[in-house]
């Protein structure tokens, strides 16, 4: 029984961030909400996507995901990704010296 209440609690704990994780900050400003842009881009893989972790370097970002686009964006990398039929827009915040992802964030674009 007291196992069963465990797993219980660890599967509510693990969905509750899951959920958390795909919330959307406020510093995720897209360069254009255009629903046609991500058509121009290629759409990563939702599990090379999943790797990517603050404290993940740039350098490590863009060899999981060679489709970053870095240049178009204020403080961000944007990658676009599709997961359960639902795409997403993820924006990668970089520290100051662009070497590092600070944050992650996602945004629905569909």
């Amino acid at each position: 029984m007291r196992k069963l209440l465990t797993i219980a609690i660890l599967s509510a704990c693990l969905a509750g961030c899951a959920s958390s994780r795909l919330a959307t900050k406020p510093w995720h400003t897209a360069a254009n909400a255009d629903p046609d842009i991500p058509r121009l881009y290629l759409v990563a893989e939702w599990s090379a996507v999943q790797e990517l972790i603050p404290g993940t370097s740039a350098e490590q970002a863009e060899a999981l995901v060679d489709n970053l686009q870095w240049s178009a964006h204020p403080v961000s990398a944007i990658v676009f990704t599709q997961y359960k039929d639902r795409k997403y827009e993820v924006a990668l915040k970089l520290t100051k010296d662009m070497k590092t992802i600070e944050d992650i964030t996602y945004k629905r674009r569909d």
